[in-house]
């Protein structure tokens, strides 16, 4: 028994209402695959595939997955009434594709590393038609921006209307190593005594043009220029000689 008659549209859509939301072919009846080991357990059976599938659609669960530009709403129709449906933030669904698979309609994406996956067959009743319109209608605009298209225009436009707040900036200080000037722009230190000034160039002689005065040696000077000492032999010191001029 489910939450309401699958094959009424608009009880249907009143239900999508109560959670909220516009109803405008914004929302799929999907069955929710059952984990990978309860298909290998049915296969070691040795049953046929055909078997198993119609074994596996019979015991897996009708959800309504209602699709809005910001959040994603699951509710296992087979819930106790009064059960809130699961509001899920689309910017925690990865990885959303719609694979192709004979005969259905997929859905499947990541939702906090685990994987989820839903589909539905392209062979309704009459009564059911609405879901094959409403998911061609979600393909259209890429299921409000899941996968991308026009709804993920909606979803940037209405993320672009809401206020951002900004963080107070923070004041500006700037670090020493900002006011130390860098050695290319430093000015060299002022001299602290004055440089001795320069001799005109007139004065300069340099030591391969300068005059070489000779200096004559002491066996070559002659007397008057020789200082007056007097001389005494070696036979006056013993004798007391007369000493010469």
């Amino acid at each position: 028994m489910t939450l309401f008659n699958l094959d009424d549209e608009q009880a249907v859509a009143k239900y999508v209402e109560a959670c909220g939301v516009q109803p405008d072919h914004n929302y799929l009846i999907m069955q929710r695959r059952a984990s990978s080991w309860v298909l290998m357990a049915n296969m070691f059976t040795g049953s046929q595939y055909e078997d198993i599938d119609n074994k596996m659609a019979r015991i897996e669960r009708y959800y309504i997955l209602i699709f809005t530009p910001h959040k994603l709403y699951l509710q296992d129709l087979t819930a106790a009434p009064g059960t809130d449906a699961q509001v899920i933030p689309t910017v925690l669904i990865k990885q959303f594709s719609t694979p192709v698979v004979k005969d259905q309609y997929c859905l499947r994406f990541n939702l906090n590393g685990k994987w989820q996956n839903y589909y539905c067959s392209t062979l309704q009743t009459q009564e059911r038609a609405y879901i094959l319109r409403n998911f061609k209608t979600l393909s259209l605009n890429g299921f409000c921006g899941l996968t991308g298209g026009v709804g993920a225009k909606m979803r940037q436009t209405a993320r672009k209307q809401q206020p951002v707040q900004q963080a107070d900036p923070q004041p500006y200080a700037p670090s020493r190593r900002a006011n130390t000037p860098s050695r290319s722009s430093r000015k060299p230190a002022a001299p602290t005594s004055k440089p001795a000034a320069k001799a005109p160039a007139s004065d300069f002689q340099a030591e391969t043009h300068a005059q070489h005065t000779p200096v004559a040696k002491a066996d070559y000077i002659p007397a008057e220029g020789r200082p007056e000492r007097p001389y005494v032999s070696p036979w006056g010191k013993l004798f007391g000689g007369r000493k010469r001029d």
